[in-house]
């Protein structure tokens, strides 16, 4: 009997320590994007975005759940005939029942676009659905839960505010009623990409301002009360152009509050913005530290989704190019935090085509999860991935076609090399 349990102990460590890996590709429209990745109770895992598949006379939000090894449970859609939908973002309530997508709308009338929000239960099943905004053009990109699980979802309009378009912010209730609406920006074009909240309530948007800062764009952040004041808003930049994308906030090694945020500087010579890090104090005046993800070669394209994770470190993903018009592919990252930003390990899965991670998340196993859109693998024009790396950030070799049947290609490069590729 004791040499039985012996061997059971010694059999579930080795499960934990491998750590589950994989990389699954849904749909067989013209166009399926995961957009956002939540991990779910059951240690599954639990996708937003945008859906060809199942949409009638345009594109549907998207919804799908895949359990802790891969293996599709269910894959959903939520719009209407002749309209466009689609989810750039997805939360769950606080007390774990329901998930909640924020993006658009557009049912090809006067007002153009309007911000779309959908709560669903577990199952993916549409508990209701709810749009916000005027009569011009308004789209969310993000949505966070706060403690009451009401929601905060950020993004841009076109119908109100100062100029061309503003930051437009929005905090509803679990019913999908507004509880305040704001709006930020000047005479040009300003606009929120992603929002987060504290374990107060306080309310981070993140986001690009040309009306403000240095000049060009520059990365806008506004940092608001539970009750949609104002306590500061601070644009960063230099003459070139930056764009806001993503954000945390931490306590560094002298227990001070601080922001961090992931954003884009264009960069001449690589012909590309090049995704970069900020640190700045609690107040917003002061900027400890700007450096950026690679210091040389490759190129950085478009977004950053960056989160706070264990251990004093930030995880990171986004779009690396390694030739001047090339390719997109995905990297993940680790960045130490604490005095400054040190450089840690590294990821990428790497393909023939354009291929672009647009979520992470950290998962109960100590791994990561993303999700976003890919043009080389899957059955599908664009399809949408789900990745699971171990803490390493390594994950499985092979694409898998979880959709459709299709013969997956193999990956032109990965890195680290050599992997381990059995579960």
């Amino acid at each position: 009997m004791k040499r039985f349990l012996i061997l059971i102990a010694v059999s579930c460590q080795l499960v934990v320590a491998q750590q589950i890996k994989f990389f699954n590709t849904f749909g067989h429209g013209i166009y399926d994007s995961g957009e956002g990745v939540w991990t779910s109770q059951d240690t599954g895992y639990v996708v937003g975005g945008i859906t060809t598949q199942t949409g009638s006379n345009g594109t549907d939000m998207l919804i799908y759940k895949v359990d802790s090894l891969g293996a599709l449970q269910w894959y959903k859609n939520i719009g209407i005939d002749n309209s466009i939908e689609g989810a750039k973002s997805i939360t769950c309530g606080n007390g774990g029942s329901e998930y909640i997508l924020a993006g658009y709308q557009n049912k090809y009338d006067t007002s153009g676009y309007n911000f779309y929000v959908a709560k669903t239960d577990l199952n993916g099943d549409t508990l209701w659905t709810r749009t916000y905004g005027g009569a011009d053009w308004d789209m969310a990109y993000s949505v966070d839960t706060l403690q009451d699980s009401s929601y905060v979802i950020a993004g841009e309009t076109y119908s109100f505010g100062n100029g061309n378009s503003d930051m437009y912010v929005i905090r509803i209730d679990k019913k999908g009623d507004t509880l305040w609406t704001r709006t930020f920006g000047g005479p040009e074009d300003d606009y929120a990409r992603y929002v987060y909240t504290d374990r107060h309530d306080n309310i981070m948007v993140i986001g690009t301002t040309y009306s403000f800062g240095a000049g060009g764009s520059d990365v806008y952040m506004v940092h608001l009360n539970p009750m949609g004041d104002t306590i500061w808003t601070k644009a960063y930049g230099t003459a070139a152009d930056e764009f806001g994308y993503s954000g945390d906030m931490y306590l560094d090694n002298g227990y001070h509050m601080s922001y961090a945020f992931g954003f884009t500087r264009y960069n001449p010579v690589h012909l590309a913005q090049d995704a970069r890090l900020m640190r700045i104090d609690s107040t917003g005046a002061s900027v400890l530290t700007d450096i950026p993800v690679f210091n040389s070669n490759p190129e950085i394209y478009d977004h950053i989704r960056m989160r706070k994770g264990a251990k004093g470190r930030f995880y990171h993903t986004g779009d690396v190019r390694y030739t001047i018009g090339g390719s997109t592919n995905i990297y993940m990252r680790f960045t130490l935090y604490g005095m400054n930003f040190n450089s840690g390990e590294e990821g990428f899965v790497t393909g023939s085509d354009f291929d672009w991670s647009k979520d992470i998340r950290r998962c109960f196993d100590k791994g990561y999860i993303l999700t976003g859109s890919t043009n080389t693998y899957g059955p599908g024009i664009t399809s949408s991935f789900v990745i699971k790396t171990d803490s390493l950030f390594s994950t499985s070799l092979t694409a898998l076609v979880a959709i459709d049947d299709n013969n997956p290609e193999t990956f032109v490069n990965f890195y680290p090399n050599p992997v381990s590729n059995e579960i």
